[in-house]
């Protein structure tokens, strides 16, 4: 019993401020059931009756199937490259018996590159792709997704691999 009070006293906070974070987000979604002229007389009212045909015409009218499509291939493309060469690359890293030459100089290369801000290479990035054409392309917005995330993969699937050498269930 008195765990179960423990339980219900410790979610009154989760719960209060779940619903605070989710009062923004509601509330956009209330607006954009409503015309302009309905958000004016009232902010905060009630998206009565609700126009649902605005979604219908940004859509087909404004290119958002296009800008969903285009978001869905960077997305699935960057995240299926990232999660493919970053757990190589991990696994070259954390089996002891794979010796290449430069790997530790190369493992400490990964390291330093997370301590630097993605900002600093803004504009060595953006002369990239300008000078090989990729500039407003999906290959160079897939390419740059990669570039800035995968240095952190491998660091964090070898310390999965790490972890479970440590309680004996990765083999050596």
């Amino acid at each position: 019993m008195r765990a179960r009070l423990t339980k219900a006293i410790l979610l009154v906070p989760v719960l209060a401020y779940t619903a605070f974070s989710a009062g923004p987000y509601l509330w956009t979604a209330m607006m954009s059931l409503r015309t302009t002229d309905e958000i004016y007389r009232s902010h905060y009212g009630l998206p009565i009756p609700a126009h649902w045909g605005k979604y219908y015409t940004a859509w087909t009218e404004f290119g958002y199937a296009t800008y969903f499509k285009n978001s869905a291939i960077v997305a699935v493309v960057s995240v299926l490259l990232v999660t493919l060469l970053g757990a190589m690359a991990a696994f070259a890293f954390a089996r002891r018996r794979y010796t290449f030459p430069m790997r530790e100089p190369l493992f400490l290369l990964i390291f330093l590159s997370v301590m630097f801000p993605p900002q600093i290479m803004l504009l060595a990035l953006f002369q990239i792709l300008v000078q090989y054409r990729l500039f407003n392309t999906l290959t160079g917005l897939i390419l740059v997704y990669v570039v800035t995330e995968l240095p952190l993969t491998p660091e964090r699937v070898w310390r999965r691999i790490q972890e479970l050498r440590e309680v004996g269930t990765w083999p050596r």
